[in-house]
């Protein structure tokens, strides 16, 4: 077997297939896996027509239905044994239209289908608008000045109707965090939450965030290939607050909500059951998927990427087990 031996490829393949099984009901990286999978369903041909599916969401507790959205901003409520669609929320309009660009993530509070809990029915969004140019905005700047961006990378929170539990009422919107950047390879390409920290765990209910660019070469930590890690609850007045375990909480010229960076176009993180500060990376430098299993405080911006567990090495070939 070219490029690693065959018993380091079992290894590998191994362990992300546990990670596969034990993580998600559903998660594909591409929509060939969405459309294998949803196949079946006219309705859901109708929905992706001439436009770009997000990775399904599963909802936490909930084997009945899935969200569904769009990078148009669409986002559905998908019931699996009926196969109807209920529209939850279009982002264009319940955002400013004149800035908006891409609906780039998704997800749901771990606490989502439990009772009087912080994240009772609270969904998250990420999308890419034009900059925001009111000075009173709070951002992150992805690198020295604010005249060098262009863009604004969004998350925002919202509250599902407590009646209807199909809709999500757009007066709830509240921002979270905004990140100043260059150009519009820059993106958040993922919102997760750890699904294995119980709710009894301090760090239960952290959001982790990926920002990722396909064309950009920066030694900028928020420009590097990152992942976010921050607690979304409203603290009086701050929209968010940054865990004290994050490795880089006083580090100089790294902000405190990175947790890890330097790993070029991730593409999807998973986490190992047991050990909360270890990530199982997907990431594609250089159009070659790459998985590597990494702690949380790695900074890997001038140095060879370690714990890699499997590298496309063939330019046409790619494993099927990748599709996750």
């Amino acid at each position: 077997m070219t490029g690693m031996s065959c018993q380091a490829y079992l290894k590998a393949m191994l362990i992300i297939k546990k990670v596969i099984l034990s993580t998600i009901l559903f998660s594909f990286s591409s929509l060939s896996a969405q459309s294998y999978i949803l196949e079946q369903s006219s309705v859901l041909d109708q929905l992706s027509k001439n436009k770009e599916l997000l990775v399904p969401i599963t909802i936490p507790n909930n084997n009945q239905k899935i969200l569904l959205a769009d990078t148009e901003g669409g986002i559905n409520f998908f019931h699996l044994n009926s196969s109807n669609v209920d529209e939850a929320l279009n982002l264009k309009s319940a955002t400013s239209t004149e800035r908006f660009i891409k609906l780039t993530a998704i997800a749901v509070h771990p606490s989502y289908s439990l009772r009087d809990q912080k994240g009772t029915g609270k969904l998250f969004t990420a999308h890419i608008e034009v900059l925001k140019t009111d000075g009173r905005v709070t951002r992150l700047l992805s690198n020295d000045t604010i005249n060098d961006n262009e863009f604004d990378l969004v998350v925002n929170e919202w509250q599902i109707n407590p009646v209807t539990k199909q809709s999500i009422d757009i007066s709830t919107k509240r921002e979270i965090i905004r990140i100043a950047v260059p150009d519009e390879s820059s993106r958040i390409s993922q919102l997760k939450f750890n699904p294995y920290i119980q709710s009894w765990d301090e760090n239960y209910g952290l959001l982790y965030i990926t920002l990722t660019n396909n064309l950009l070469e920066s030694n900028y930590p928020l420009l590097s290939g990152a992942i976010l890690r921050i607690n979304p609850t409203k603290f009086g007045l701050k929209n968010y607050t940054i865990p004290q375990s994050n490795p880089f909480l006083n580090a100089e010229g790294i902000a405190g909500e990175i947790a890890l960076l330097g790993i070029k176009n991730i593409t999807d993180i998973h986490w190992h059951k047991r050990l909360t500060d270890e990530m199982i990376i997907t990431s594609s430098p250089m159009n070659k998927i790459v998985i590597s299993r990494n702690k949380l405080g790695l900074d890997n911006r001038d140095s060879e990427l370690n714990g890699k567990l499997w590298q496309q090495v063939d330019d046409t070939k790619t494993s099927n087990v990748l599709h996750y």
